[in-house]
């Protein structure tokens, strides 16, 4: 018997989708999407906007440390949107920088390693809802109201630090065909104590 996921965004969230998706069209009917406007938005100036999206916890920390596994979870959704849209913003919904999306890289290559990251993005998303749904990441409420989360599969966690370290590796790559400085996550892992 297979399930179906069902990923329910709230009417304000749609609302902002919506008005992005017609304010980039928009800008493509005007003409301003095109070559001669991008000459000043050129893919190194992308690249590194890009390496601003994933300058956050949810790439540098092994995931069994993460703070906050739905925090984890939209971090990962407002990467992926701002990889496609050029649109970062905080968890709040408020813009923070504004850039291009991988549409507008003129590098083949770059923007073809550009998908297979926000492809890898989505399996992480996806299999993290898998996840939850099997029972193979337990989620509940402890004391005060603070979530805790557990896995049940080490080979799982595994696979989300290995695919995050990929994705990390991939982007990476193209940091240092551009020049730019390498991103250096995840964090040295931490010692633990039993």
């Amino acid at each position: 018997m297979s399930s179906i996921i069902i990923q329910h965004h709230s009417v304000d969230f749609i609302h902002q989708w919506k008005d992005l998706s017609e304010r980039a069209a928009l800008l493509d009917i005007e003409g301003l999407g095109t070559s001669s406007e991008t000459d000043n938005y050129d893919d190194k100036k992308i690249i590194r906007f890009f390496s601003q999206c994933f300058d956050r916890p949810a790439f540098q920390d092994e995931f069994r440390q993460e703070g906050s596994i739905e925090a984890f979870d939209k971090a990962i959704e407002d990467t992926i949107t701002a990889i496609n849209t050029g649109c970062l913003r905080d968890r709040d919904g408020k813009i923070l920088f504004q850039c291009f999306g991988k549409s507008y890289l003129s590098n083949i290559e770059w923007r073809d390693k550009m998908d297979r990251i926000v492809d890898m993005l989505r399996a992480i998303r996806s299999r993290y809802l898998l996840a939850v749904q099997l029972g193979q990441l337990h989620i509940g409420n402890g004391s005060q109201g603070i979530q805790f989360y557990c896995f049940r599969d080490y080979e799982l966690a595994k696979w989300f630090d290995e695919t995050r370290s990929d994705i990390l590796s991939l982007f990476s790559s193209i940091c240092n065909d551009a020049g730019i400085s390498r991103l250096n996550f995840p964090k040295t892992k931490r010692t633990r104590f039993y």
